[in-house]
This record gives C-alpha cells, sequence and structure tokens, in this order.
C-alpha cells in the first residue's frame, strides 16, 4: 500500500496530502489556493487531453 507524502500548511493549520493537485486540496479544505506556501510541492495538474485524430482505416460511407 502507497502512502502519501505529507506536509503540514500553515495556512489551513493542517497535514495535507502531496499526491494531489493545489487545486484538489483547496477545493477539499475550502481554501481558495492564492498564496500557497505550499505551490511547488504538490502534483502538477495533468495535461488537457489531445483531441482524438481521425483513423486512416475507416472507409467513407458510399452507394452500394
Amino acid at each position: 500500500m502507497f502512502n502519501s507524502p505529507l506536509h503540514y500548511c500553515t495556512k489551513c493549520k493542517q497535514y495535507v496530502e502531496l499526491d494531489q493537485t493545489k487545486e484538489q486540496c483547496a477545493a477539499m479544505r475550502g481554501c481558495d489556493g492564492r498564496n500557497c506556501s505550499l505551490e511547488g510541492v504538490f502534483r502538477p495538474p495533468a495535461p488537457a487531453a489531445a483531441p482524438a485524430l481521425p483513423t486512416t482505416d475507416s472507409k467513407p460511407a458510399g452507394p452500394k
């Protein structure tokens, strides 16, 4: 089992898990997330999903 690393947050006066994003932590604790003393230690947000590319193996529908 994996135990998340913890760090004490001086803003919310609690230990917080560092395997989450700053936004997730802020939402869980009702914090606005601004001026976060732990800004650089949270997991970075996931990149936006790339749009799906059209496949080349599909054939256009035509008359039969």
